[in-house]
């Protein structure tokens, strides 16, 4: 295997296994997350196909449209293995509240459209995030998310805050709306927006130094049907538009970031 071959399986197996953890009632595309108080009954388990689709790099007018499987667990201690949201904790007992810890991978950019631009490639990194939600009323939850360790040298940061509104539609389905913003250190910004001079001098874009900021502003539609007992259908689509100098940046050719993911879910517990 050569060694760009080998980054760009490596790059799949990552995204394949962050992905390959699912909790059937977590929801998260961007930084936010929707996650229930623990279960109480025993742990609970489900799998399921699912299609995920991503942008090619930070910044990029292409999207990536990857298979995969889902799977979603849950214990009653609040520990979670979850396609959408990593690996982590919900120390929270309460349906109001939630906060915790968890692992998240942040993916990086290799790609052959940004080499040709003289852009460096940035690694796959595995972040470290806080959560923290409040829902003062049934149908909206207030939320906020930290997660570190992304960027080239590992000390990109982001912050993001939003509230998630969400009404039933008949007995077996349910319909939400997020809106949310999202604030970068300077860190991750020149990792995945800045031009260096040695960048610029090996492409054809010119240099560029990106402070810390606000970065973007996003939406995102979640949607479930429970088919039956067993089955059970949820997408997420969520649509970022890049602000500050993420927006401005000469590495973004679309301002308009596109995220989605779509499973069936079969429930085994």
């Amino acid at each position: 295997m050569t060694g760009r071959a080998g980054l760009a399986w490596a790059q799949r197996f990552v995204l394949a296994l962050a992905l390959l953890f699912s909790t059937l009632k977590a929801h998260a595309l961007g930084g936010l997350i929707l996650i229930d108080a623990p279960p109480k009954d025993g742990y609970t388990l489900a799998v399921g196909p699912a299609l995920a689709g991503y942008p090619e790099a930070p910044g990029s007018d292409r999207t990536k449209v990857l298979p995969l499987v889902g799977i979603d667990f849950e214990s009653p201690s609040g520990g979670f293995i979850s396609t959408d949201i990593g690996a982590g904790w919900n120390f929270s007992k309460r349906e109001d509240l939630q906060f915790g810890a968890r692992l998240w991978p942040v993916f990086g950019r290799d790609d052959d459209r940004s080499r040709a631009r003289g852009l460096d490639d940035v690694g796959n990194r595995l972040g470290l995030g806080l959560f923290l939600n409040y829902e003062p009323w049934q149908f909206l939850v207030l939320q906020s998310s930290l997660l570190t360790g992304s960027g080239s040298d590992r000390n990109g940061t982001q912050f993001e805050t939003g509230a998630t509104i969400a009404a039933p539609l008949g007995d077996s389905a349910l319909l939400g709306l997020t809106l949310g913003t999202t604030w970068s250190n300077g860190a991750y910004l020149r990792s995945y927006f800045g031009v260096t001079p040695a960048e610029s001098s090996a492409g054809s874009l010119p240099v560029f130094a990106p402070g810390a900021g606000w970065s973007d502003l996003n939406a995102s539609l979640n949607a479930e049907v429970q088919i039956d007992p067993r089955w059970k259908l949820s997408g997420q689509w969520l649509v970022a538009r890049l602000i500050g100098d993420a927006g401005r940046s000469p590495v973004t050719t679309s301002r308009t970031q596109m995220t989605f993911l779509v499973t069936l879910w079969y429930q085994l517990k």
